[in-house]
């Protein structure tokens, strides 16, 4: 499990390195394998700081960013800074609005700025925005008391499920996370025949507009099949669950389904931090004069973007990565000691050069700003920040990947400071293109199980982003697929389609050392 270098360079570093190849599912782990290279991202980065900590290796995940690799990391540990964290973190809610808390309210703690803007941007545009539906197909018999019976012990773990956000009561939007409450569920029987209006009308019932003043901010429809098999959709309001949180509700969930169908008890999951941590270290961040200036350095130079028009209405598009390709784009970031992540992120700017000639191109990096404590990959809510991330372009693929990782880790100190106070720091709006790297890996079990199809999932959202890139690897990390979003006002569907198969094109082009400048829309 680990080589001969990391057993004679001492205990620290064999513990380490048994830690990294649990959490990594890797064989073999040396003194100086990149923890990124080798498959790590940030939430499992916060597992591996956890589990280091628990065998008395104190690691800060700023370190493991800026060092990761075994004998770096080593070199440089110093213990992480301890914070004594009270129950309620002091200074959120003032001693008016909590003496003001209705009697069912178990606890209150401000909405972050994320979920400010969301809201806002729903009363003031669409309600339907950032309401999301999800529908997927469970390949086992239906039966609606244990499915009954998961959504309330969901609800009873995770405080985003039990939450509503107070928009004019108190002296700031607060969110009220309620003792108790009951997710609604519907549940519907038909004969194969009949499926098709049983789904579109579960697909109208979870996207019925929220009204976030009065929770739960989400509801499920079932309907069950004849040959044994049930469709799950729910709906939610994106300010309670991120795309990664989704994958934890919907794997807690059907765990949960089937013990209960089985007859037996829920297993018992471990602690997690409290979502009022989140919103303390936000505004840590806001008030840091250090990760201010970082900020205002960073985007100094940037230009401005028109916010357009928008419409309620998308284009979707999206583009299959071949096998032999997402297998070089592996040997590649392998090659050149980067996460695979800053390869599809330094096409992604490398197609954006090819489509504007912007010299310096400019994207929103989609960022998770989970608390890394035991338990915080595990938690549902909204932990993401989108930051602008520009890098003079290069016409070599190695360079220009080496400058965005270089990036990346300079964000990571700075990744909870909220975009809106990047935009008030320069007066400015930044990009209008978005670019997210997924890999939700939590389903693969329950695809490989059987219980829950790959490519089963179904998604209809509304946001108002003009442009959003995804990367999304399978679950199973063997595939990759680029999915494009654009608003029909802005993006035309045929020019969305070509700038689609432009990204393909250009990643092919950085993979195989060929010029990234100097050959514009190819």
């Amino acid at each position: 499990m680990v080589t001969r270098d990391v057993i004679d360079a001492g205990p620290e570093q064999v513990t380490l390195a048994q830690v990294w190849a649990q959490i990594l599912g890797v064989e073999q782990i040396g003194l100086d394998d990149d923890f990124f290279v080798l498959g790590g991202d940030s939430l499992m980065a916060i597992k591996a700081i956890v589990e280091a900590e628990r065998h008395g290796i104190p690691i800060a995940l700023t370190d493991l960013f800026e060092r990761p690799t075994i004998r770096q990391l080593v070199a440089a540990i110093r213990p992480a800074p301890q914070e004594a964290v009270p129950p309620e973190p002091a200074g959120l809610v003032s001693a008016a609005d909590l003496a003001a808390l209705p009697a069912d309210v178990e606890r209150a703690f401000p909405a972050s700025l994320l979920q400010q803007g969301l809201i806002f941007e729903g009363i003031a545009q669409d309600d339907s925005l950032y309401h999301d539906v999800i529908s997927r197909r469970i390949t086992v018999p239906y039966d609606e008391a244990a499915m009954r019976g998961a959504l309330d012990v969901l609800a009873d773990r995770h405080e985003s499920l039990r939450t509503s956000i107070n928009l004019s009561g108190y002296s700031t939007l607060l969110q009220l996370v309620s003792r108790k409450v009951t997710i609604p569920l519907r549940s519907t029987q038909v004969a194969d025949n009949d499926a098709g209006n049983a789904l579109r009308a579960d697909l109208a019932y979870a996207g019925e507009p929220l009204d976030v003043e009065q929770g739960p901010l989400l509801r499920v429809a079932v309907t069950a099949m004849a040959d044994d098999t049930f469709q799950i959709t729910y709906g939610f309001h994106h300010a309670i669950m991120d795309g990664w949180s989704d994958t934890v509700f919907i794997t807690e969930l059907m765990d949960c389904y089937l013990a209960l169908r089985r007859g037996e008890k829920p297993a018992a999951t471990g602690p997690r931090p409290q979502m009022a941590e989140f919103v303390r270290r936000e505004r840590q961040a806001v008030e840091s004069p250090v990760t201010r200036d970082f900020w205002a350095a960073r985007t100094r130079d940037l230009p401005a973007v028109a916010e357009p028009e928008r419409s309620s209405a998308r284009h979707r598009v999206s583009v299959p990565v071949a096998a032999d390709t997402w297998q070089q784009v592996t040997d590649f970031a392998a090659a050149q000691r980067v996460p695979v992540k800053s390869v599809l992120l330094a096409a992604h700017l490398a197609a954006r050069h090819a489509r504007t000639g912007d010299a310096r191109p400019v994207t929103g990096l989609v960022c998770n700003g989970r608390v890394e404590e035991a338990g915080g990959d595990q938690m549902i809510g909204l932990f993401l920040n989108v930051l602008p991330v520009s890098v003079p372009m290069s016409a070599d693929g190695g360079d220009l990947v080496r400058r965005v990782r270089r990036a990346e880790q300079d964000l990571f100190p700075h990744r909870r400071f909220p975009y809106a106070e990047v935009k008030r720091i320069n007066g400015r709006h930044l990009y209008d293109t978005t670019f997210n790297y997924v890999h939700f890996r939590l389903e693969q079990r329950l695809h490989s199980s059987g219980v829950m199809p790959s490519g089963s999932r179904e998604i209809h959202d509304k946001v108002s982003f003009p442009l959003i890139i995804d990367a999304v690897q399978s679950p199973d990390g063997i595939g990759l697929r680029l999915d494009l979003s654009a608003d029909t006002l802005v993006w035309p569907a045929d020019e969305l389609a070509t700038y689609g198969e432009l990204h393909h094109a250009t990643l092919r082009r950085l993979i195989a050392g060929r010029p990234l400048t100097g050959a514009r829309d190819e």
